[in-house]
């Protein structure tokens, strides 16, 4: 087995939609049905009624096709992103729906592109309805970006809806059914720095009902979506002018620590790189540092880091591996002046993209061969079976066969090849550091077990010899 840095890893994190049969719910007042491929993987954090913060599995929306990439300025509806209405079940006091898209490989928020979200819909509140409040949210990987609320009072029988409309004027109306529009360009509406990254996305939309509130119905209208804006147009002006910034001076010097840190000299060096974004914190966890900063890489790279992300204390156990990757996103204490969390935004292992690291790519020959060499082995096999699967291709990826490159020594000459097998869903098995083949006996030498979830394995192979170096789970 080759050192760990020989090794070309890929990305582990992000979510993978649980692939499950069809499931069709109904919203009480029976107009319209949705059906749903199954129940997210992803959570994310409500508010429950006594303050305290609660995880909510969404239900994932059935999409038409593959995840839709945004790829130029304008209007994303929810149609053209693959999806229909959202018709709620409206059964629980918290409800989630999620969706999924691709941005490109340099998206992120500002400064030439601004993303932002419209959010339309109609809600029906039961008659039986009292004093309360409810809450529509959309938020885009976790983070919210836009929401409504709208507050009930209930006097002699008679139950009042009040709520503010996009222009930022008072509504009220005693009817039970309201059509709501928050447009793209209001406070609150543009997305957060960490609601936008290269690859797949997800956005959620969330329903929060508090004290006397019962809603009959939720319907989120298939022109909602994502808007994406020139930062030159009137429209883009106003969401940078509204994005958190840092003082010049404490951008300053939150680019200084980030420079000074020893590992990030290291990362950096003989290298062609620019910081693009240095921003207040936006990954939302107290104690995790209060500055972001992005380092862009000309070239994709491969780096090797064992470091915490999320940042302590939110973090339990640090990301390890060496992937290829273009953007690191640093997490630093100002007032303490450190580096506290360093997270790589992965690269796909499509190395045809990456040619200006000067390595030499998979044929498809070798790919193929690749992949019969992995799919013969006894220990693979043992893994896959009674799995559903795919090589190469993660379940919640946009492109095929991204995920099959060469290994590499450290004077990046190819020593193997390496190739990544997703499962439909995670499977709770014996999980383990690495299996790795010792060289003597060709059997395959065990790191401490425990039994965990996992999404699928990332094999290694020797070419020359015709035979599986290493299995590393990925989750």
């Amino acid at each position: 087995m080759k050192s760990k840095s020989a090794l070309t890893l890929f990305a582990v994190v992000g979510m993978v939609a649980a692939v499950v049969l069809g499931i069709v719910r109904t919203c009480s007042d029976g107009v319209s049905q949705v059906a749903f491929a199954g129940q997210s993987s992803e959570s994310v954090k409500v508010m429950d009624e006594s303050g305290s913060a609660i995880d909510l599995m969404p239900l994932l929306a059935q999409r038409r096709g593959e995840p839709r990439k945004i790829d130029i300025s304008g209007a994303w509806s929810l149609t053209r992103l693959g999806y229909s209405d959202l018709v709620f079940p409206c059964t629980e006091r918290f409800e989630a729906i999620q969706m999924e898209y691709v941005l490109p490989e340099d998206a992120a928020q500002g400064p030439d592109k601004l993303y932002a979200m419209a959010l339309r819909f109609r809600i029906k509140l039961s008659a039986h309805s009292e004093n309360g409040t409810v809450e529509i949210a959309a938020l885009t990987n976790g983070a919210r970006c836009a929401a409504q609320s709208l507050e009930t009072k209930k006097s002699d029988g008679t139950l009042t809806v009040n709520w503010t409309d996009k222009d930022g004027v008072p509504k009220s109306t005693s009817s039970l059914a309201v059509d709501v529009d928050t447009s793209a360009c209001l406070r609150d509406a543009h997305l957060w720095f960490t609601g936008v990254k290269p690859g797949l996305n997800t956005l959620t939309i969330r329903l929060s009902q508090y004290e006397g509130i019962s809603v009959e119905s939720l319907r989120v209208s298939r022109n909602s979506g994502i808007q994406v804006i020139e930062a030159s147009s009137s429209n883009g002006a106003d969401i940078l002018n509204r994005l958190p910034r840092l003082s010049s001076s404490d951008e300053s010097k939150a680019r200084t620590i980030a420079l000074a840190d020893e590992r990030i000299r290291e990362l950096v060096q003989g290298k062609d790189y620019e910081i693009t974004l240095t921003t207040p914190q936006d990954w939302g966890v107290v104690g995790t540092g209060d500055t972001r900063v992005d380092i862009r890489f000309k070239v994709a790279h491969q780096v090797e880091y064992d470091w915490p992300w999320p940042p302590p204390p939110a973090g339990t156990k640090p990301l390890s591996g060496n992937f290829w990757v273009r953007t690191l996103t640093i997490a630093i204490d100002l007032e303490r002046e450190i580096v506290v969390g360093i997270s790589p935004i992965h690269q796909p292992i499509a190395l045809e993209s990456v040619r200006g690291v000067g390595t030499q790519t998979l044929t498809e020959e070798e790919k193929g061969e690749a992949e019969s060499i992995a799919l013969a082995d006894p220990t693979v096999k043992a893994l896959l079976a009674g799995k559903q699967y795919r090589v190469g291709q993660r379940y919640d990826e946009f492109a095929p066969d991204t995920r099959i490159g060469a290994l590499y020594d450290e004077n990046l000459k190819k020593t193997g090849a390496a190739l990544e097998i997703w499962f439909d869903r995670a499977y709770t098995i014996t999980d383990w550091d690495s299996l790795k083949s010792d060289s003597s006996t060709g059997a395959y030498v065990d790191a401490p077990l425990r039994t965990t979830a996992v999404r699928g394995i990332q094999v290694c192979i020797n070419q020359e010899d015709a035979k599986v170096d290493c299995i590393v789970p990925l989750y």
